[in-house]
């Protein structure tokens, strides 16, 4: 993590949490559900 410095570790967090809803909204288009509704970060159930 020190070698990505500041920077580096914002963009992998802002990826992680944009990779994390676009794959759950693509389960929920195929049929998946989600357990709840509450606000996540990168992981879901």
């Amino acid at each position: 993590m020190a070698a990505m410095g500041r920077d580096g570790l914002i963009n992998v967090a802002k990826a992680s949490y944009k990779q994390a809803h676009i794959l759950h909204e693509k389960l929920k288009e195929v049929g998946f559900e989600s357990l709840n509704d509450k606000p996540f970060y990168n992981e879901f159930v």
